[in-house]
């Protein structure tokens, strides 16, 4: 999981909105792991 997200990070940008979901849910993902 916190691989794919900071893999996400470190890509160019393509389409802001996606890239912000994915933040969300990595975020989410963290949260719940806890």
């Amino acid at each position: 999981m916190f691989n794919q997200g900071t893999n996400k990070v470190l890509l160019p940008p393509g389409n802001t909105l996606m890239n912000q979901q994915d933040k969300m849910l990595c975020k989410l993902q963290v949260l719940l792991s806890y």
